[in-house]
């Protein structure tokens, strides 16, 4: 009996451990700063971007609206020959126009070396207006890890 006790827990330690280590991540997070009044998202500089080419294919911007996350804008889809290169320490091509005073969550896919991969990046953040100046700041930053 003590046998098949200790074999059981030995099992689930290793079950549980194997999941952790071996867990994908889901979403990778994207810096945001403030550039011309507006949101700049940059694509954080790793191992894996680097290395690769990088492209992606518009943002999928949100408002927080009565508590929930709403689909305010979305990249029109595209050929994939059109996606967007991606450059490090430089902002995504982004369109959108109609930031206000309100939080929102950005997301977008990046895809390495001909679509060999891709990676979910995203980020949530603040905007409010300087009553001074009018311009819209960065107020909070909420990234994954």
């Amino acid at each position: 009996m003590r046998h098949c006790i200790r074999f059981i827990f030995i099992v689930s330690v290793t079950v549980l451990l194997s999941a952790c280590l071996f867990h994908r991540q889901m979403s990778w997070s994207m810096e945001v700063k403030m550039v011309n009044n507006a949101p700049c998202f940059i694509i954080p500089e790793d191992i894996k971007t680097r290395r690769h080419q990088m492209v992606n294919n518009g943002l999928m911007i949100s408002r927080l609206i009565n508590g929930s996350y709403e689909t305010v804008w979305v990249a029109p889809i595209m050929a994939r020959s059109n996606y967007f290169p991606v450059i490090l320490d430089q902002c995504l091509v982004n369109v959108f126009d109609d930031w206000q005073e309100r939080q929102y969550a950005i997301d977008t896919g990046i895809w390495f070396d001909n679509e060999i991969e891709q990676r979910l990046y995203h980020a949530e953040f603040l905007l409010l207006r300087d009553p001074e100046t009018q311009q819209l700041n960065l107020s909070e930053r909420k990234m994954l890890r």
